[in-house]
């Protein structure tokens, strides 16, 4: 009985002594299995990371590309291109363009080392998410485990800029702020720019035609005003900075300057300022005239600061014996040229007038003579039915600061800068002023005829009309511009007005694409 419970307890301790190292080895075994599956896991999750990163470095030479692909082309624009050129989204838009061949599509790598015997395999795959946010997702894979990670890629410049100082180049027919309306048949040779090309309109009675070095090609460019025209240009940019500056410093004091308080009249014949005057005696003798007599007999045409040109006092201004001034600065209240042809010699100095009214009837010229410079400051213009004429290379500029509305007769001339301070001028094209036109008038209109000049309209708070058949050389800024039944041929102005622009210049970027921490999808 003893011997049988012994053998009963040997046989009993040998089964939980067997049971023990059953447990232990399969725990052993779970470990050593769980081990293996975190090592695939890692090993897992860095295949996808370096497929991550490999797919990513691919995207970024894509990225870099767009930026060198949008410097060539920005270095190779002119200064006014320069201003209105958008680097950023350009370079957004080339980036996008590069990367939308690759959107959606699974990129698989294969050549990474065994793993336990097991070849490893990547599949990357870039999605968009808005504007510049695109997602990277990566899967790494190990036998039958796998592991999957994702990070957000965005494009984002950032780059050091500097400015130089360049000068505006005149490439546009039109260069406007906001909108320019081509309409009722109308012509346009050269491109047309503002900061919209949906701003820009050409009905389909009109065409825009291409330039060329002799002419311009007899094709019309009339896209059904969409975007597609390459002759519609989008530059984005604002001159009210660049209006050159009205003299508004000299003009107040050229206006202080009192009237003249002489009196000049032609010379009474020696005959008539006598008399006869017969004594008591009989006796007839010739007497000086009273001053009151004589008074009557002056015909004066520089008189309480009207200087008066006609044909009454046409002997005072001829070619062979012009008037002058007796001062370079002078403030008149009138100036009148009726009919004739008047003479002013200016010589080789500086001549400046301010008028409060210029008047020119009848077709009356008024010559300039000399080498100097004429400078004419006026209020306001009365009749324009005449011509002013430069001669011997004097220099002419003529500034109108009234604010009244003024319509210059379709035969009025006259060389020179025009520069309007407020008021809405019409203007013949066949004639005007055969300068530059700079007004801070908020209206110009042309109204017919063809200038004979290349001209620069700088108005940059203007709406410029052109109408009436008006065929316009030259080029034109303004806010707007609306062109009906008239013709705009583009050429560089002859005296460019130079606007100083602030260009940017871009430096090597610091940044072309931003990332986020990478993160493990469960």
């Amino acid at each position: 009985m003893k011997k049988s419970s012994l053998a009963l307890l040997v046989v009993a301790t040998a089964i939980i002594i067997c049971a023990i190292a059953f447990l232990f080895i399969e725990q052993s075994n779970a470990k050593e299995q769980a081990k293996k599956m975190e090592a695939l896991d890692t090993a897992s999750r860095n295949i996808a990371e370096a497929g991550l990163a490999t797919t990513r470095a691919e995207l970024t030479q894509l990225v870099k590309q767009a930026y060198d692909d949008t410097m060539a082309r920005y270095d190779q624009l002119s200064a006014t291109d320069k201003k209105g050129f958008e680097v950023d989204n350009m370079f957004y838009a080339r980036a996008e363009a590069l990367l939308k061949n690759r959107l959606g599509k699974e990129v698989t790598a294969s050549d990474y080392e065994l793993v336990r015997g097991e070849q490893p395999t990547s599949e990357t795959v870039l999605t968009h998410v808005d504007g510049q946010h695109y997602t990277l997702t990566a899967t790494g894979t190990i036998a039958d485990t796998s592991a999957t990670v994702s990070q957000d890629y965005t494009l984002s410049l950032k780059v050091p800029v500097t400015k130089t100082n360049d000068i505006y180049n005149y490439q546009y027919a039109v260069h406007a702020t906001n909108q320019i309306v081509v309409q009722q048949g109308s012509k346009v040779v050269g491109n047309l720019a503002t900061a919209k090309t949906s701003n820009i309109t050409v009905d389909s009675a009109s065409c825009q035609y291409l330039q060329n070095s002799s002419g311009y090609y007899n094709e019309c460019y009339n896209d059904g005003n969409t975007d597609a025209s390459p002759l519609k240009m989008r530059n984005a940019q604002s001159f009210k900075t660049y209006l050159p500056s009205f003299p508004k410093k000299d003009l107040q004091a050229f206006a202080a300057l009192p009237i003249p308080t002489e009196n000049l009249y032609l010379p009474i014949p020696e005959a008539d300022q006598y008399k006869e005057v017969t004594e008591e005696d009989g006796t007839v003798r010739k007497v000086k005239k009273t001053d009151a007599e004589l008074e009557l007999l002056k015909k004066y045409y520089y008189k309480d600061g009207v200087l008066s040109m006609n044909s009454t006092t046409q002997e005072m201004f001829t070619t062979a014996k012009p008037f002058s001034f007796s001062e370079s600065e002078v403030h008149i209240r009138e100036l009148t040229v009726d009919g004739i042809n008047a003479v002013i010699d200016i010589g080789d100095s500086d001549q400046v007038i301010r008028a409060e009214r210029v008047t020119l009837q009848n077709g009356a010229t008024l010559t300039i003579k000399g080498a100097g410079s004429f400078k004419l400051y006026v209020k306001n213009f009365g009749a324009t039915n005449g011509e002013i004429v430069a001669e011997d290379k004097a220099s002419i500029e003529t500034y109108l600061d009234g604010k009244e509305a003024l319509t210059f007769d379709e035969q009025f001339k006259a060389p020179g800068l025009f520069y309007v301070r407020a008021a809405h001028v019409t203007l013949p094209a066949s004639g005007g002023f055969e300068g530059n036109i700079i007004t801070g008038a908020q209206r110009l209109t042309f109204n017919g005829g063809e200038n004979t000049t290349k001209q620069l309209i700088l108005a940059p708070k203007a709406t410029v009309s052109l109408k009436n058949n008006t065929v316009f050389h030259g080029a034109i800024i303004a806010k707007n511009v609306y062109i009906e039944e008239s013709t705009l041929l583009f050429a560089k102005p002859t005296d460019p007005v130079p606007i100083p622009l602030a260009v940017e210049q871009f430096d090597t970027p610091i940044q072309l694409v931003e990332t986020s921490n990478i993160t493990v999808k469960k």
